[in-house]
């Protein structure tokens, strides 16, 4: 979730720059660098991969956290689709080697969800040989090469992993799938076709051309690639849209799981002794109980935008305020 990458800062860090959120996590009491580096391991030699691997923990959970709490107030639906882009076909007929780049397109349309993600899974490709690649995603609606991704091919049927998420932002979204058609030949597919969400399209282009939606060649072919994926509502998009609502309870996450592992690590020194066990567990509690409250605060009163897609409304929701 990289909107919250720095969103908490840490003073003293060698990278420091000024945490968006304007919140430094060592102004919270009983946490400082001296203790975060002396709470670290041999797989976290320093402070610096000690706070890393907290902050991305912390993320993590608060993701996983918001998910779970929302389902009383909104019906949910993660997974929106899982397919496949097309199919070999029977009997075989060889693809022959040309200079293009050939695969598949996924299509969002731009009226859906803003919460809906295209998470590619992985392709398929029938190789004829043994041959080394690439895997190309393009985005279609400004030639933006996305990713690369380097195989080692074998003759056959080759699996090869991409785990790639691809946002929509609720905007027209068209990605591009595809190798260079040069690496040798390989076997014809039939494209499938649509999801309740998603249109899937054989596509191919000349190599070194520019690579737009309006420039391809499409067609019911694709090629001898298949890509499997999933189109899944984002909760980190729902989170990133209003992430300054979350700031506090994320503060306070991050506190706590500092605490948490102080309290549980196995190194004795004067940085970790400095406070009873009792004393570490009750700033631990303290700071769990102010994460809880604001996550409860927020989710009790912030209303996505019902789009019968990924967010419905669940059930009649109360109102609830925090002091100051």
């Amino acid at each position: 979730m990289n909107c919250l990458d720095n969103y908490i800062g840490l003073k003293g860090y060698c990278s420091e720059v000024t945490p968006e959120s304007g919140l430094y996590i060592n102004d919270l009491s009983g946490i400082d660098l001296k203790l975060l580096a002396n709470i670290s391991n041999p797989d976290q030699p320093s402070y610096k991969e000690v706070w890393e691997s907290l902050y991305t923990k912390s993320v993590n959970q608060l993701q996983s956290d918001v998910l779970i709490r929302s389902q009383k107030f909104f019906k949910t639906n993660i997974l929106l689709a899982n397919s496949i882009t097309g199919f070999y076909e029977d009997p075989f007929e060889t693809e022959t080697s040309s200079n293009h780049l050939k695969g598949t397109t996924i299509e969002v349309d731009y009226n859906t969800s803003k919460y809906i993600s295209i998470f590619l899974n992985h392709v398929q490709l029938y190789l004829s040989s043994a041959v080394n690649g690439n895997i190309y995603i393009y985005n279609l609606m400004n030639g933006q090469l996305l990713d690369t991704i380097a195989f080692t091919g074998s003759i056959g049927n080759n699996i090869i992993n991409i785990n790639k998420n691809y946002k929509t932002y609720g905007q027209e979204t068209k990605i591009f799938v595809c190798y260079d058609g040069n690496i040798g030949n390989s076997i014809k597919t039939d494209n499938v076709g649509l999801t309740e969400i998603a249109e899937t399209r054989g596509a191919k282009i000349t190599v070194g051309s520019t690579v737009l939606k309006d420039n391809l060649t499409l067609d019911g072919d694709s090629y001898g690639l298949i890509a499997n994926f999933n189109l899944k509502c984002d909760i980190s998009e729902f989170i990133c849209t209003s992430k300054d609502l979350f700031k506090m309870a994320f503060y306070y996450l991050i506190g706590a799981n500092i605490q948490f592992e102080r309290l549980t690590s196995n190194r004795l020194n004067k940085y970790t002794l400095t406070k009873t066990q009792e004393e570490i567990k009750d700033l631990h509690d303290e700071y769990k109980e102010y994460y809880e409250k604001q996550l409860d605060v927020i989710l009790d009163n912030l209303n996505p935008n019902s789009d019968q897609i990924c967010f419905s409304c669940n059930k009649a929701r109360s109102y609830k305020y925090l002091n100051p």
